[in-house]
């Protein structure tokens, strides 16, 4: 107060020069003021904006994670993950996302500051594939760092094989010597020459879980003549026959007369009918699709043989790294597409090493026996030409001849071939010799990754 009354003591121009430095005061520290603010805001929005980087960075990360997992399953399998979440060291892919677990997550480090921990959770095991499809679940958990920032993610995705016949398919099948054919049938869309010739060893089909038999909806006969007449297995008087209680055929008869009813108590109860009436009929049966792939199948397996530089226009020689057992992959697509002069070659396997691609079919494996992990399979396409198994053949694979007719034909299996997969002949599949080809658990639980249809579902953040 004293020097407030001071001031108005002093004249008009002191007085005023006084007010002025108080005013000037006053503003300085309101501006400091604002300063402190505006520097507390902008400090808090670049940190936010850094934890959103973060975050939009983690979950991209997340992201990936899941996308290598499933880039896994199309390339490997299934087989090394069923036994997830107890599968221990035999997994490669861990069991949680703790780094200090005994069998921690698969841990990818995509920049000096960034990885994602991604792993299985095996919700149901691929069983024998037409029937039970295996459904896993993924967990990937995404890092940015520093900070960090965290983002998890998890999938879950169902997995069976394409819809194509896992067996033996022709349209025409011509049988001479003394071939095997164990633990899977026979499709034809046309007529089966030399039923007799055909040893299925009393064997089920462990795709269908019923006995091995043939399946046509044309004839089958006893004879090499097709079609045949007083040779067919059925006729207007024979719907069963007992020699071949499971066949069925075009002759066949809906239910099928005793004693070939229900035979095989199962389950499931089978025969029910001998009678196939038609080629579309057949494939809703046995759940396949008549072309053996859809265009988007093949297009999709083109695109792998690509990227894995087995794409060929004609017949040349199996790629090096597949002869001489030096190839990193362990389920080569091999794409033939025939063009030009190459139209009608033959595809001939028998260089393709038998120590990676191959084993013999003298030992049924279960999916559990140490034997049967190390082994992949090679899927075989071969467009617009045909494919030869000779003598010297051990393989594991999954071989397509689409045709178009007249090619699409599996040539004569000389000797003593040993297949253990599938074959799909769009023309004529000529089975003469001493071939054996089988299936067993093993091949039906380690089925080639690139032949796998898997569909993603109910995809969700845990952390949101």
């Amino acid at each position: 107060m004293r020097a407030l009354a001071n001031l108005l003591r002093r004249p008009r121009e002191e007085r005023e020069a006084g007010a002025a430095m108080i005013t000037v005061l006053l503003m300085g520290a309101l501006l400091t003021a604002f300063a402190v603010a505006a520097i507390g805001v902008t400090s808090s929005n670049l940190t936010s904006s850094t934890s959103d980087r973060q975050s939009a960075s983690a979950l991209s990360v997340s992201e990936g994670g899941i996308a290598q997992a499933i880039a896994y399953i199309r390339t490997e399998g299934v087989l090394k993950i069923k036994c997830s979440p107890n599968c221990n060291a035999a997994n490669p892919w861990g069991e949680s996302a703790e780094d200090g677990d005994a069998y921690p997550s698969k841990v990818v480090s995509l920049a000096p500051n960034e990885r994602y921990n991604v792993w299985f959770e095996t919700l149901q095991p691929m069983d024998s594939p037409k029937r039970r499809p295996g459904v896993y679940r993924i967990h990937s958990v995404g890092i940015s760092e520093p900070g960090p920032g965290s983002r998890s993610i998890e999938v879950d995705v169902e997995v069976k094989p394409f819809d194509y016949p896992i067996g033996v398919f022709s349209t025409n099948l011509a049988v001479g010597g003394t071939p095997t054919v164990q633990y899977m049938s026979v499709f034809s869309t046309g007529c089966v020459s030399h039923r007799a010739f055909v040893d299925f060893g009393s064997n089920i089909d462990l795709v269908y879980g019923i006995p091995a038999a043939v399946h046509s909806s044309s004839n089958i006969t006893t004879s090499n003549t097709c079609p045949g007449t007083s040779s067919n297995i059925h006729n207007a008087t024979k719907r069963c026959n007992t020699t071949y209680p499971y066949d069925q055929d075009i002759n066949g008869a809906n239910p099928v007369p005793s004693p070939c009813f229900n035979l095989f108590a199962g389950p499931p109860a089978y025969p029910g009918t001998s009678l196939i009436s038609s080629a579309t009929q057949m494939g809703q049966m046995y759940d396949y699709n008549l072309s053996g792939l859809s265009d988007a199948q093949v297009d999709a397996l083109k695109g792998i043989a690509i990227e894995q530089n087995n794409y060929f226009t004609n017949t040349t020689a199996i790629p090096t790294p597949i002869s001489n057992g030096t190839s990193p992959l362990k389920n080569p697509v091999l794409f033939y597409d025939l063009k030009g002069a190459a139209v009608g070659g033959v595809v001939l396997l028998d260089d393709i090493s038998q120590t990676l691609y191959g084993r013999p079919t003298s030992t049924f494996l279960d999916a559990d026996s140490p034997s049967c992990a190390p082994k992949g399979g090679v899927v075989v396409i071969v467009k617009n030409g045909n494919v030869r198994l000779n003598s010297t053949v051990i393989l594991q694979a999954a071989i397509f001849a689409l045709g178009p007719a007249p090619n699409g034909n599996v040539t004569k299996s000389n000797g003593g071939a040993q297949l253990i997969g599938s074959i799909y002949a769009a023309n004529q599949f000529d089975l003469t010799g001493t071939a054996d080809i089988k299936i067993d658990d093993c091949y039906l639980e380690n089925m080639p990754g690139p032949l796998l249809d898997i569909n993603v579902k109910n995809f969700r953040e845990d952390d949101r």
